[in-house]
């Protein structure tokens, strides 16, 4: 029932929806701190894209401003255009949550012609042109009732100079794991030092620093650098009001741990096997 009620807000609120920060914030510039990414979280960050309406490619709206986020709060001066995340797992084929096609004016039959998919929105990047369209939806599931979100998408062309995320059909409690994504639809971002603490059949949880944005980002495992999930919701309110002033600050309620709402993420062994396989996506360890 959580994973009903917290997807549905999740999609239905969009950029200021769930998410909270766990003890200290760890998110970080995927560009700004490339030289301390290790092999594996440069590897994942190349293969990560966000998701951006095609209109708004060249615009400049600040998370200050479309968030009402108090201008001292991290990264309030960035920009905020990204509507999704969502990340290779071929040449070809781009992974993302299953609510990310169901948003504002398009859906899974035309978000084709509405949205791109940018490698390059990161910090310090003035000018976006790596950028990939997709040529149609391969698989969608989005099932509120049942808990399924993620989507795989053809892309119009293979993108070769790119590495792509291998999946995983398993999980461990206490996994070390990580992400990369476009938090409340800002630039690129890395979030580390989080672990898996619940594996449902269709519901993985896990303390990472994620925002609406983040929908459709891997959630890595540290130790194999495999997805194991696709984040689809997060814990807590992602900005609380500040009590003094008529803006907002990022959720700092929770320290952490067993006791606090978790972010969550739809896992990879959940998802259609035979679609899977048919597109040549399992038993890539």
């Amino acid at each position: 029932m959580r994973f009903l009620i917290l997807t549905f807000l999740f999609s239905f609120l969009g950029n200021g929806a769930f998410a909270t920060i766990f003890g200290e914030d760890d998110r970080r510039s995927t560009t700004i701190n490339s030289s301390k990414l290790s092999a594996m979280e440069a590897k994942a960050s190349n293969a990560v894209a966000v998701m951006i309406k095609k209109e708004r490619l060249a615009d400049f709206v600040s998370v200050e401003e479309k968030s009402n986020l108090c201008p001292e709060q991290r990264f309030a001066k960035q920009n905020s255009i990204g509507e999704c995340s969502a990340f290779l797992v071929a040449p070809d084929l781009m992974m993302t949550a299953g609510h990310c096609l169901f948003v504002e004016d398009y859906n899974h039959n035309n978000i084709c012609d509405k949205v791109t998919f940018a490698f390059d929105y990161e910090d310090g990047v003035s000018n976006i042109t790596d950028t990939v369209e997709c040529e149609s939806v391969v698989d969608v599931l989005y099932d509120p009732e049942e808990g399924g979100d993620y989507a795989i998408l053809k892309l119009k062309k293979s993108v070769e100079h790119r590495p792509y995320l291998k999946l995983k059909a398993s999980s461990t409690i206490g996994s070390e794991v990580f992400s990369i994504g476009s938090p409340l639809g800002m630039p690129k971002k890395i979030a580390r030092n989080g672990f898996v603490k619940t594996s449902r059949s269709r519901e993985l949880e896990y303390d990472l620093d994620l925002f609406g944005g983040n929908s459709g980002s891997p959630i890595i495992e540290k130790s194999s650098g495999e997805v194991i999930g696709v984040h689809v919701y997060g814990g807590a309110l992602a900005l609380d009001k500040d009590k003094d002033r008529t803006c907002q600050v990022y959720d700092r309620s929770c320290p952490g741990g067993y006791y606090c709402q978790l972010s969550g993420a739809f896992p990879i062994s959940a998802m259609r096997q035979y679609v899977l396989r048919k597109l040549k996506l399992t038993n890539q360890n």
